[in-house]
C-alpha cells in the first residue's frame, strides 16, 4: 500500500533534464543511466518563452500608460527575478506513489508510470491559473516521480500589471480559499491536498492501493492529547465541588439560625396568618417557615435575600450538575475513542516493527544468497581465468611457430611483390612512374631561368596526378595561363620539364626473361610483351611533346 506524497521540489532544469553530461559533470549515484531512457518529457518549453506569452499583453499595456520612463517594465521575467517581495519564476512539486520498496514488481512500476501520466495530462485542465513550463517523469531513480514545474498566474489588479505572478492570488482565484488563514491553514495547502487526493483516486483506478491520510488533530500528539483532556475533565469536576460547597455553606447559615439562640437571635417555626382589610378582603397571605426573634428589619431582610440566594444556587447547581454529567460523559467518551486511536496507532507501530523486522529477515536471506552466488561466481570467474592463461600460453607458442613461418616464408614474399610489380605494369601504373620519373618541377630550376621561352616551344608541361599533360600557355600578363595557375594552387598538377634521362626499373624474373629472349625464333611471355608496350606508349608520349615543343618554335 502506497502513500501519496506532494513535497516542494528544487527547480532544477539540469536534473530534470538529465543535462549532467552535456556540460561535463558526472551523472549523481541515485540516477541509473540503463534506466534513462524510460524517463518520459511530457512538457519542456523556455521560460523567458513562456513568460512573454503569459505576461507580454499585460506588460504591454502597463508600458504603454507609463509617462515616465522610469517606471516602464522592459522585462517582466528579470523583473521577477530581481524582485524582493518573495516571487519566485517558477515552482515546482514533486508528485509521487509509495515508496522504493512499493516497486519490487515490475508491474507496479508501469501502473505508477501511467498514473503519472494521465494527471500530468489534466494539470492545466484543473488549474488554468497554473502554466506549465516542464513536466518530467523519472524512472531511473528508486521510485517513479513526477516534476511539475509551473508558473503561477493571477488576474484583476487595478495598480501595475494587471497579470501578474502570484502564487497566492492564483491558489484563490481557483477557489482555494481557508476559513482562517494562517501559515499552517493556508490557499497552497488547500490546493495540495486537493491534488493529492485527486491522484489517489487515479491510483485507485489504476488498480494501486492508496494509504489513507490520517486527521488531523492540530499539532498534539496522543499523549499530549490525552493529558489536555485530563485537565478539562478536572477543572469541571472542581467547578461542581465548588458549587456543591457553596450550596452546603448556605445549609449550614439556614441550619444554624434555625437551631435556636444563637446570640440572643432565636429561630422557631411559626405560621402567620392572613392578614384581611375591614370589608374581609386579604391583604397578606399565610405564610408558614422559620421566624427569628431579636433580629431587626434588615437583618431579617438580609436573611430572606440570601435564602432567596441559596435558592438560585440549588437550581443553577442543579443545571451545572446536568452539565457537567453531560460533560463528563462526553469526556470520557472522547478518551476511551482517543485509547482506541492510541491503541491503534501503538498496533500499527506494532506491525510496521514486526514487517521491518521480516523485511530484515528476507534482507539477511538475500544477502546470503547473493554472498553464495558472488561466491559461485568469483570460483566460475577463477576457473575461466586458468583456462585462459592456458590457452594464452597455447597461443603464445602457436605465436612463435607462425613467426618462424613467416620468417621462412620472406622469399616468397619477395617473389609476390615482383609479381605486383608485374601487375603495375599491366595496369599502366609504369606508364606514370616512368613520365614522373622524367619530370622535373618548375621549382627545381635555377633562380632567374625565365619560363616564356619553354612556353614558346611549348616545353613547360602541367603533370596532372592521374598522368595526363598538358601544354602550358599565356595569359594577357605573359604569365601561366590562368587554368595552370588555378590547378596548380589546388594541388591538382604540377608545372615543369620534361628531362631526357628515361630510367625504366623492370622486375628481376621479367629481366631473366627478356635476356633468355634474344632468339628471335623464341617467342616472348605476355608479360614482356605488355611491358614493352607500356614501354613504347611511353615513348610516344614523350616524342608527342617534344613534336609540339618544335613546331611552337
Amino acid at each position: 500500500m502506497g502513500r501519496i506524497s506532494m513535497p516542494q521540489g528544487k527547480g532544477s532544469q539540469l536534473h530534470n533534464r538529465r543535462d549532467y553530461e552535456k556540460i561535463g559533470r558526472e551523472v549523481p549515484d541515485n540516477i541509473d543511466k540503463n534506466l534513462t531512457r524510460e524517463n518520459i518529457t511530457l512538457v519542456d518549453k523556455d521560460i523567458r518563452e513562456a513568460y512573454q506569452e503569459i505576461f507580454g499583453e499585460a506588460l504591454a499595456q502597463y508600458n504603454d500608460k507609463q509617462k515616465r520612463a522610469d517606471r516602464r517594465i522592459e522585462n517582466y521575467y528579470e523583473h521577477i527575478a530581481k524582485s524582493k517581495n518573495g516571487e519566485k519564476l517558477f515552482y515546482e512539486d514533486v508528485l509521487q506513489w509509495g515508496k522504493k520498496e512499493d516497486f519490487e514488481n515490475p508491474q507496479t512500476r508501469k501502473m505508477a508510470k501511467e498514473a503519472l501520466v494521465r494527471y500530468a495530462s489534466t494539470f492545466e485542465q484543473r488549474n488554468p491559473n497554473l502554466r506549465l513550463i516542464g513536466a518530467y517523469i523519472h524512472m531511473d531513480e528508486a521510485s517513479p516521480h513526477l516534476h511539475l514545474d509551473y508558473v503561477p498566474v493571477a488576474h484583476g489588479y487595478s495598480r501595475g500589471l494587471s497579470t501578474r505572478n502570484s502564487l497566492d492570488k492564483a491558489m484563490k482565484e481557483m477557489g482555494f480559499v481557508p476559513e482562517k488563514e494562517s501559515r499552517k491553514n493556508n490557499a497552497t495547502k488547500l490546493w495540495k491536498e486537493n491534488e493529492r487526493a485527486y491522484f489517489g483516486e487515479l491510483c485507485r483506478s489504476m488498480g494501486l492501493e492508496v494509504e489513507a491520510e490520517r486527521k488531523a488533530r492540530g499539532s498534539l500528539s496522543v499523549e499530549e492529547y490525552k493529558e489536555v483532556r485530563e485537565e478539562m475533565l478536572g477543572e469541571i469536576e472542581q467547578e461542581y465541588a465548588e458549587k456543591k460547597a457553596q450550596v452546603e455553606s448556605m445549609d449550614e447559615i439556614t441550619s444554624y439560625i434555625a437551631s435556636g439562640d444563637r446570640n440572643g437571635i432565636k429561630a422557631e417555626d411559626y405560621t402567620i396568618e392572613a392578614k384581611k382589610s375591614f370589608l374581609g378582603q386579604i391583604k397578606e397571605p399565610e405564610r408558614v417557615g422559620v421566624f427569628v426573634e431579636n433580629m431587626g428589619k434588615e437583618q431579617v431582610e438580609s436573611l430572606m435575600q440570601r435564602i432567596k440566594a441559596d435558592e438560585r444556587i440549588e437550581s443553577i447547581l442543579a443545571r451545572t450538575q446536568e452539565q457537567c454529567k453531560s460533560l463528563i460523559a462526553k469526556a470520557q467518551t472522547e478518551a476511551k475513542e482517543i485509547r482506541a486511536e492510541a491503541t491503534a496507532d501503538r498496533n500499527e507501530a506494532i506491525a510496521k516493527a514486526e514487517q521491518i523486522k521480516r523485511n530484515e529477515q528476507n534482507i539477511t536471506t538475500r544477502a546470503r544468497e547473493w554472498a553464495e552466488s558472488v561466491k559461485k561466481q568469483y570460483q566460475e570467474v577463477a576457473d575461466k581465468v586458468k583456462e585462459l592463461l592456458g590457452l594464452k600460453t597455447k597461443l603464445e607458442t602457436e605465436i612463435k611457430d607462425l613467426q618462424a613461418q613467416s620468417k621462412a616464408l620472406e622469399p616468397v614474399k619477395a617473389e609476390v611483390r615482383e609479381l605486383q610489380r608485374a601487375k603495375d605494369i599491366l595496369t599502366g601504373a609504369v606508364e606514370n612512374e616512368i613520365t614522373q620519373s622524367k619530370f622535373k618541377d618548375w621549382s627545381d630550376m635555377p633562380y632567374g631561368t625565365r619560363f616564356s621561352g619553354y612556353i614558346e616551344r611549348g616545353e613547360l608541361l602541367a603533370l596532372y596526378k592521374d598522368g595526363s599533360i598538358r601544354q602550358v600557355g599565356f595569359n594577357p600578363n605573359r604569365g601561366w595561363d590562368h587554368k595552370t595557375l588555378d590547378d596548380q594552387k589546388s594541388g591538382l598538377c604540377r608545372v615543369g620539364l620534361m628531362v631526357a634521362e628515361e630510367r625504366v626499373t623492370i622486375p628481376r624474373n621479367l629481366l631473366k626473361e627478356l635476356i633468355g629472349a634474344r632468339d628471335k625464333t623464341k617467342p616472348i611471355s605476355q608479360n614482356l610483351e605488355n611491358m614493352i608496350s607500356q614501354q613504347n606508349a611511353a615513348n610516344r608520349v614523350i616524342s608527342k611533346v617534344k613534336e609540339k615543343g618544335r613546331g611552337g618554335r
